[in-house]
């Protein structure tokens, strides 16, 4: 499977998507598109649909709509390096953590490299960043929804929409039933990753 990168014309706009053959693909777009779409990159992997969501994600404020962006060549090809980062760096460690996340614990703590402690500190560093971010895009959030009222949303910008959903109250069924929960209960063991402090 391919993630592609085409480019609409000679346009500063892109489309970001994900294909087993990204020529037969482009012909398709082609069909009725006025515009010559060039293949700006194609990133064969496994994980496409991790790839595109990577993009799509990291991309968003320049998202036009669906899968369109506004890019210039340069940008194109840049976020095109960005991703094969994240598959070459990322990906990987991030499998190795998931396989680990279900092993036993067989050894005691064991004393931290300076490349550990290192990477403890900046880990450290981004989650308050991250934090302050997550402040932030929650007062922006806020800001929109107030904006919205009891609107369904803001035209082209967000929607509010209320909407009926159903959760499962796990806390009430336990005291009603707890014979039958606790037969469909299992017990699950699980490793949990805390940060300490010094």
């Amino acid at each position: 499977m391919y993630v592609y990168i085409l480019q609409n014309g000679d346009t500063d706009v892109v489309k970001i998507g994900k294909a087993l053959d990204v020529e037969q693909r482009r012909g398709q777009l082609t069909t009725g598109n006025p515009e010559a779409l060039r293949v700006i990159d194609t990133i064969e992997t496994d994980d496409a649909g991790l790839c595109e969501k990577f993009l799509h994600r990291s991309l968003q404020s320049k998202r036009l709509r669906g899968e369109f962006f506004g890019l210039t060549p340069a940008q194109a090809k840049e976020a095109g390096r960005r991703l094969r980062r994240f598959l070459a760096e990322d990906v990987p460690v991030e499998k190795e953590a998931k396989l680990l996340a279900k092993a036993e614990c067989e050894t005691l703590a064991r004393p931290a490299t300076e490349r550990e402690s290192a990477v403890h500190r900046e880990l450290l560093e981004k989650n308050e960043a991250k934090y302050v971010l997550e402040i932030e895009c929650a007062r922006l959030a806020n800001e929109l929804k107030v904006s919205i009222g009891t609107s369904e949303g803001l035209d082209g910008l967000a929607s509010w929409r209320t909407h009926t959903v159903s959760k499962f109250d796990e806390s009430s069924f336990r005291q009603e039933h707890p014979d039958l929960h606790a037969t469909f209960s299992r017990p699950v063991r699980q490793r949990t990753f805390r940060l300490l402090w010094k």
